[in-house]
């Protein structure tokens, strides 16, 4: 259904919210399977990238992702997310995934403790070089392992997206001026080094680190 859900429609569109007004079109468990979207009953009264702590205290066709209310969006223009950025990766139940905004604070690559406990700093816009404190994904990898979202990969790496269909891979983010410091702090791992031409994110000394 799109590239916002791997869930095909049931009662209802999780994108398009088509419920009758105060219901949440959210997915409920099917035992043996992948979940089904149905029009659930919605309370709560937190709106748009507000904080929460459960779907419940968020108002009607958002859900809360990473500590806000958040509607589910379209990864390729940010719709609706009202100011946040569609990058977040949520885990449905029976293999099913939902895109989601993000709303998180910001944070400085390569700088040690740059996020609170539980978050990883992770480029969330190449295009404007943003960087903020993102929740890992449950397929969160080492460095080199593959990966499909930003999220996939730890702290201060970058999902390299690989060419002719084949998944994306976990690099390291660099400082072209200090090639000696250590891995995770701006280095590169012995048989890498630093790109910072192929990768241009519009952060002062920041590249990727290539074999």
């Amino acid at each position: 259904m799109g590239g916002y859900t791997t869930l095909p429609k049931g009662d209802c569109d999780i994108l398009q919210q088509d419920c009758p007004p105060g219901e949440t079109c959210k997915p409920v468990s099917i035992p043996g399977g992948a979940p089904t979207l149905k029009c659930q009953q919605a309370n709560g009264l937190k709106g748009i990238a507000k904080a929460c702590a459960s779907d419940d205290e968020c108002q009607a066709e958002l859900f809360c992702v990473s500590g806000a209310c958040s509607p589910a969006c379209c990864p390729g223009n940010d719709l609706p997310c009202n100011g946040g950025s569609c990058n977040i990766t949520v885990q449905l139940g029976g293999g099913a995934q939902m895109r989601a905004c993000s709303y998180a604070q910001s944070c400085m690559l390569l700088t040690p403790n740059a996020c609170p406990p539980g978050t990883e700093c992770l480029l969330q816009d190449p295009k404007q070089g943003l960087a903020a404190c993102i929740p890992p994904s449950d397929m969160v990898v080492d460095e080199g392992g593959p990966c499909t979202y930003i999220n996939d990969c730890k702290d201060s790496q970058f999902c390299v997206i690989a060419m002719a269909g084949k998944p994306g891979v976990c690099r390291h983010f660099c400082h072209p001026s200090k090639p000696m410091t250590a891995v995770g702090e701006g280095g590169c791992p012995a048989t890498q080094s630093c790109n910072s031409i192929q990768f241009n994110f519009g952060i002062a000394d920041l590249g990727v680190c290539v074999p």
